[in-house]
């Protein structure tokens, strides 16, 4: 399970009940999204030895290709579909309130594109943020290893693969304080922030910005190495394989031999 079982649609979370009745195991990317589950289902899958959690990897491979290049012009990258849970007006208004942030990209589209573009004329940034929509995945890459640092302020969320990747690019992630972004945030020892607080956003990105040159690359350093160390894709393969050939196979080998 990708997501928080609430904001699922009505047919979503049909086909994921019917899944969990004739699943072996029911995975979620991480583990905070297990008390978004109902409770009736949460306790049966549990009582049954189904439910487990593995976090979502990121293909450090690829990654390492793109390297991050220093600037003074502070460039921010935004990730996200255009749509309430990506809470994207919280965004704008963090841009239009600091002056340190030279530059905003955003990747993405979504049903709330033309509002976000009415928004940006209204606080008169236009000159300061670039809308992108969805490009190849090689650009982004590309982009937040060129970028200062990365925004996600999401209302909900899984795990957020582009919140890893940026991780692991060096481009420093400020993230909302939601169950999902706190387990990141633990293993990457880095803080998350409240949503009904921007002014702490605003004052910790400017803290960062302000920060030495030779002090936030080594940050960056460390923020990267634990990134693909805790979040390789071959760590979360492998997990899958344990969980296969120590869990399921000997159960699909007793149905066979039944």
């Amino acid at each position: 399970m990708h997501n928080d079982w609430r904001y699922f649609q009505y047919y979503q979370k049909f086909g994921i009940f019917l899944l969990s009745k004739i699943a072996d195991r029911f995975i979620t990317v991480s583990k905070s999204l297990i008390s978004t589950i109902p409770k009736r289902e949460r306790l049966l899958l549990q009582k049954k030895r189904k439910l487990i959690s593995i976090y979502n990897g990121i293909d450090s491979r690829r990654l390492i290709k793109f390297q991050r290049k220093n600037s003074s012009f502070v460039t921010a990258v935004v990730i996200a579909r255009m749509v309430p849970q990506k809470n994207c007006f919280f965004i704008l208004d963090i841009l239009s309130q600091t002056h340190l942030i030279d530059y905003l990209i955003w990747f993405g589209e979504g049903s709330e594109k033309d509002k976000i573009e009415r928004k940006i004329e209204q606080f008169g940034i236009g000159n300061r943020i670039e809308l992108r929509g969805i490009r190849p995945r090689d650009e982004v890459y590309q982009t937040l290893a060129q970028s200062s640092i990365y925004i996600s302020a999401s209302n909900w969320e899984g795990i957020g693969v582009a919140n890893l990747e940026a991780a692991a690019l060096g481009c420093w992630p400020f993230m909302s304080d939601i169950p999902p972004h706190r387990e990141i945030a633990e293993v990457l020892n880095i803080s998350i922030y409240p949503l009904e607080n921007i002014n702490a956003w605003i004052k910790a990105i400017e803290d960062f910005i302000k920060l030495p040159i030779d002090r936030q690359n080594r940050k960056r350093r460390e923020l990267v190495e634990l990134t693909i160390r805790n979040f390789d894709l071959d760590n979360t393969v492998s997990k899958y394989i344990e969980l296969y050939l120590n869990e399921v196979a000997p159960i699909s080998t007793r149905r066979s031999l039944a």
